[in-house]
């Protein structure tokens, strides 16, 4: 139960730090300077995706045959 529950805990302090870093992408979009993360700020964005790549591979570990396959950002946007 203890592995759980950090677990979640780590997932959501990713999915914060994701939230951080895609808040400093758009702003520097929103700016026009979309390249202008600094070193730490790239490294934190591969870290986020990294870890994000490797819950979604876990997760992919307990479907079953018939589960329907995870939707895509269009899919989301235009079910």
């Amino acid at each position: 139960m203890r592995c759980i529950v950090l677990r979640i805990l780590d997932t959501t302090e990713v999915v914060g730090l994701g939230i951080e870093i895609l808040t400093k992408v758009v702003a520097a979009s929103n700016a026009g300077t979309p390249g202008s993360l600094t070193p730490a700020d790239q490294y934190q964005a591969k870290q986020t995706l990294m870890y994000l790549k490797e819950c979604k591979n876990d997760n992919a570990m307990f479907r079953k045959p018939g589960d329907p396959e995870p939707r895509t950002f269009q899919q989301y946007e235009h079910p």
